[in-house]
């Protein structure tokens, strides 16, 4: 993923993300990151990114593999769930302290 994609509010997630997989002492290292990027036709999207590193020793390259998977519609149906829980309760604790007086 390409830095220029990565939302300005999740850049500093992302960079640690990427530094702490650099510099990993463990031959292996699995990362998961959520967070957000802009596309080229400027809409926010949700992605989780799985990313392996292997460091194999000293004289070799390390091996970088992953998957970034789109879960802008999951984070979407969240949002709209927290908010209907958060309308229920108001109306609730509306009709309670209606009921007080």
């Amino acid at each position: 993923m390409h830095r220029k994609y990565v939302h300005p509010e999740d850049t500093q997630l992302w960079a640690d993300g990427i530094k702490e997989s650099l510099n990993a002492r463990e031959s292996i290292l699995a990362l998961k990151l959520k967070h957000r990027i802009i596309s080229k036709d400027g809409t926010v999207r949700y992605i989780n990114v799985h990313i392996r590193v292997i460091h194999p020793n000293k004289n070799q390259s390390a091996i970088v593999y992953g998957s970034v998977q789109d879960i802008t519609n999951r984070k979407i149906a969240e949002e709209k769930l927290k908010e209907s829980i958060k309308e229920k309760r108001d109306a609730s604790l509306k009709r309670y302290i209606t009921g007080l007086q």
